[in-house]
């Protein structure tokens, strides 16, 4: 895959627009577990998906003004968080 700008890109953390305190995207991930469910009679594995995960990992500046990546996080929350990337915001673009 070719590289790309970053730019007029967004970042969206819990409902938060993080874009301007992120200084980058180091990994985007995810999908189903493989769960091996082999036999004892057989002699390949056989594997089937399990739970489904997804992962976004990012390097982020520290900025205490409302609305920025310090509120989107400041709770440590403990369960999952909804983070969106969006390539582009215009009407269409993928995300």
């Amino acid at each position: 895959m070719t590289k790309t700008t970053g730019l007029g890109d967004q970042l969206l953390v819990n409902g938060y627009i993080v874009s301007n305190d992120t200084g980058g995207l180091n990994r985007i991930g995810g999908g189903p577990a493989a769960l091996d469910m082999t036999g004892i009679d057989k002699s390949g594995y056989e594997r089937q998906g399990g739970l489904r995960t997804g992962e976004i990992q990012f390097t982020g500046f520290f900025n205490p003004t409302i609305g920025g990546l310090h509120n989107a996080l400041a709770s440590l929350p403990t369960t999952d968080a909804v983070a969106t990337y969006c390539n582009g915001v215009a009407l269409g673009a993928p995300s």
